[in-house]
């Protein structure tokens, strides 16, 4: 058990939740880049009208670029963020709200201590520093920091880029 339990349930709804809308945003960018080199491969087809060695050669050429794609935009939203770095994006997202009292760096403060290894002279200080984070963060939900009008804006991120993928794929199916 980790001395910052008691900020472990926000730590762990908010990564979930930002990973989701990551995940979202990736599916939706992966999927239109991968639609960019089979529009392309339609459109030589089309304007060119290649033989059959260099249909096929086109074709590999086309999938294989956009499954490159799909696999760098995957590759980049890769990742677990760390406590700390979800804890300084709460910090982040609260600092932009009005009707929160900024958190003034205390939750990385209090997930900083809470990995650092105790000592009796520092118990003392890391629980003050634990109430204070706990305390202030009493009107903050994860739904707060991550949004489900994010989350939404996400998934019709990802919709729409399947959409294109989908219809690129129709468009240059012979």
């Amino acid at each position: 058990m980790t001395f910052h339990e008691p900020l472990r349930p926000l730590l762990l709804s908010v990564r979930r939740r930002w990973r989701a809308e990551v995940a979202l945003r990736a599916i939706g960018r992966s999927s239109a880049l991968a639609a960019a080199p089979i529009l392309a491969a339609a459109g030589i087809v089309m304007w060119l009208a290649p033989d059959d060695g260099a249909l096929t050669l086109l074709a590999v050429a086309a999938c294989l670029a956009g499954l490159a794609a799909i696999v760098v935009s995957a590759w980049q939203s890769w990742g677990r963020p760390s406590d700390r770095q979800i804890a300084r994006f709460i910090e982040e997202r609260v600092a932009t709200r009005a009707d929160v009292q900024p958190l003034d760096d205390v939750l990385v403060s209090a997930v900083d201590a809470g990995a650092s290894d105790a000592s009796e002279e520092t118990g003392d200080f890391r629980r003050l520093v634990m109430e204070s984070a706990v305390r202030r963060l009493e009107a903050v939900s994860a739904a707060s920091i991550v949004t489900t009008r994010a989350l939404g804006r996400a998934a019709l991120s990802a919709a729409a880029g399947v959409i294109v993928l989908a219809a690129s794929v129709a468009v240059a199916w012979p």
